[in-house]
């Protein structure tokens, strides 16, 4: 499983490392990550404007034979679906 709170990237760039980190493979390696799900449509989600406004919620999908949370906190987590170590919960 990998897991990235670092705040500094967009989410879907964040998505790809962690995928990649949990396959152990070069994030070039990867299929583009809009052939699954609108890397934007994340941010616009879960925005970090540090304005006070926070959502709630989680995202859950399938990217390249993982699966993928991403929380309203920023927080991703991605395991290879063999593994099902994915903590973040969503339901």
């Amino acid at each position: 499983m990998a897991r990235s709170t670092d705040h500094t990237d967009s989410l879907g760039v964040r998505v790809v490392e962690a995928v990649a980190a949990a396959r152990d493979v070069s994030v070039e390696g990867l299929s583009p990550l809009y052939y699954t799900i609108e890397p934007d449509a994340l941010d616009t989600l879960f925005p970090s404007t540090g304005d006070g406004v926070e959502s709630t919620g989680c995202v859950r999908f399938q990217y390249e034979g993982c699966t993928v949370v991403v929380t309203s906190d920023g927080t991703v987590e991605a395991a290879v679906d063999d593994d099902r170590t994915v903590h973040a919960a969503c339901d």
